[in-house]
């Protein structure tokens, strides 16, 4: 599916990526029988960071984990690709995958390697989740797979780390939304301010005289 599409627009493979995902989703309701399955709790002693009078900040040893690892692999991706042959192939195929191929780079070789890198990194990140959680239904994914789309979008294609701050931005936000304003209309306004951010910088780059 994804091979066809290749030479087109990010929006192109991203939307592709979003229907994957709707049918995977199904497939793996079907095979769990529309049932969510639990694991017990894993690493979830408390650690103290600060404590004041009543208020005592902390982070299990779980959140310490998943930050440190998911931490680690986007520094540890953002270097490969900045450093590494295969990072400036990735970049030239990002830019004009048909120059890049009248150069000598094997757009297919990068766009495959791409797509497995991108494959292990979402594989470990949903690993990551479902032991945080203790849970990761086959609903979830549409939401994460939604949240993404607009980040990925809104932070660029072509930098990965640029995306990762901006997804980190975006957990900040719903944080602060969950403390401070009513949590069942948390997704509805993060999708509308993710909306609106993307329209806003679409504006300005179709804009006369910017690049």
């Amino acid at each position: 599916m994804f091979a066809p599409l290749a030479g087109r627009s990010p929006n192109t493979i991203v939307a592709a990526t979003l229907g994957v995902l709707i049918v995977l989703m199904e497939l793996t309701r079907i095979s769990a029988n529309t049932h969510d399955f639990w694991l017990p709790p894993m690493l979830a002693t408390p650690v103290v960071f600060a404590a004041r009078g009543g208020f005592v900040a902390t982070l299990t040893t779980i959140q310490i984990l998943n930050v440190t690892l998911a931490a680690t692999t986007v520094v540890a991706g953002a270097a490969y690709l900045a450093r590494s042959a295969f990072g400036r192939s990735w970049r030239a195929v990002a830019d004009d995958p048909l120059a890049a191929r009248l150069c000598g780079v094997d757009t297919d070789m990068v766009f495959h390697r791409a797509l497995l890198l991108s494959a292990l990194s979402a594989g470990l990140a949903g690993v990551l989740a479902a032991i945080y959680y203790g849970n990761l239904g086959f609903g979830a994914g549409l939401v994460y797979g939604l949240k993404i789309l607009f980040v990925a979008a809104v932070g660029s294609y072509y930098a990965p780390a640029r995306a990762a701050v901006g997804a980190a931005a975006f957990g900040v936000a719903e944080s602060l939304w969950a403390g401070y304003f009513p949590i069942e209309w948390r997704d509805a306004w993060m999708y509308a301010l993710l909306a609106a951010i993307l329209v806003l910088s679409s504006d300005r780059k179709d804009a006369p005289g910017t690049a």
